[in-house]
């Protein structure tokens, strides 16, 4: 369905997958560079770069947003310089007046849920889905795992195929990050990586 609509989600959910794979892989500059392209693409992505903040990889975090911003910069003077002014109201009127039926807004609404619910939910989900991630930071992959359900639950629009994201979620469980690979405060590149395989070869040995 996403592919049929030619929707974004087409790029995020390939994207976010291949963004924890190189954070396992401990290359945390391609990870936030990556992570930055696609929240350029879409604002949901931007909630793992709270997940980087409290994993310990604020330097990750920070390139992720400045990544962001440069390509924010490129649109404006690639398109016009008020892109992001009407993005913005659009915005706005999304979240201030969820209408989307497949998100958490619609499943208050079609429960008969008061008004104040409906446009309320999912703020209420993000807000209470950032203190879950926070207090799983010591188990990066459930944290992951919750921040994806937020890309879904708490965004005030959603479409049929955007429960799909949730996938995202199942990273870990195909690559698991292990103890001893977090947290992570810069890019400790390929040098940390062989000194953490050799440090397993001794144990091994």
């Amino acid at each position: 369905m996403a592919m049929w609509q030619g929707n974004v989600d087409c790029l995020v959910l390939p994207g976010m997958l291949l963004t924890w794979y190189w954070l396992r892989e401990r290359r945390d500059s391609k990870a936030a560079m990556l992570l930055g392209l696609l929240a350029s693409l879409k604002l949901t992505p931007l909630v793992f770069v709270w997940w980087l903040i409290v994993t310990g990889r604020r330097r990750a975090a920070a390139l992720a947003l400045a990544t962001s911003v440069v390509l924010a910069i490129v649109a404006m003077v690639g398109s016009e310089p008020l892109i992001f002014y009407y993005f913005a109201g659009v915005t706005t009127a999304n979240v201030t007046d969820p209408s989307s039926a497949f998100g958490s807004s619609g499943f208050a609404y079609a429960f008969g849920l008061p008004a104040f619910v409906v446009t309320w939910l999912p703020r209420l989900i993000l807000l209470g889905g950032f203190a879950a991630i926070w207090i799983g930071r010591r188990r990066p992959g459930v944290a992951w795992a919750i921040g994806a359900s937020l890309m879904w639950l708490a965004s005030p629009v959603a479409s049929i195929h955007t429960p799909a994201l949730l996938l995202v979620g199942l990273a870990p469980l195909a690559w698991p990050m292990h103890d001893d690979e977090h947290p992570a405060s810069s890019d400790t590149g390929s040098e940390a990586v062989s000194q953490l395989r050799a440090k397993r070869a001794e144990v091994v040995g």
